[in-house]
């Protein structure tokens, strides 16, 4: 994470690395491994340990997640140039594949199979 605040890497100040309206920016460009964050090693969270996991798989999973979990079909991003476009597409594949999870589930297979006209 980089953050104005003590003890993180300083923000930069270009689009990728700037820190947003002071706010904390997540190295989704990093290529190193991370741990799953202490605020979600907690049950309630259902978070979990992902082996050799970097910042956007975590990011991705958990918004994977969603999807599969409720449908989520789309999600607003008002930042979208800060994050890196291979972070995006990753996003995208893997919430495409979530969201075919989602709509084959039987519940909803039904639904999605109607053509309505």
């Amino acid at each position: 994470m980089r953050s104005d605040i003590g003890g993180y890497d300083r923000p930069q100040f270009d689009d990728l690395t700037m820190s947003l309206s002071s706010l904390p920016d997540l190295k989704t460009e990093s290529e190193s491994a991370v741990d799953l964050p202490l605020f979600l090693q907690h049950k309630s969270t259902n978070a979990h340990y992902l082996p050799n996991a970097k910042v956007r798989d975590y990011l991705i999973t958990c918004l994977s997640d969603w999807v599969r979990k409720y449908g989520v079909d789309g999600f607003r991003v008002d930042t979208a140039k800060h994050v890196e476009k291979s972070t995006w597409l990753a996003l995208k594949n893997q919430a495409q594949k979530a969201l075919q999870e989602w709509q084959n589930m039987p519940i909803h297979k039904k639904v999605f199979s109607n053509h309505f006209g």
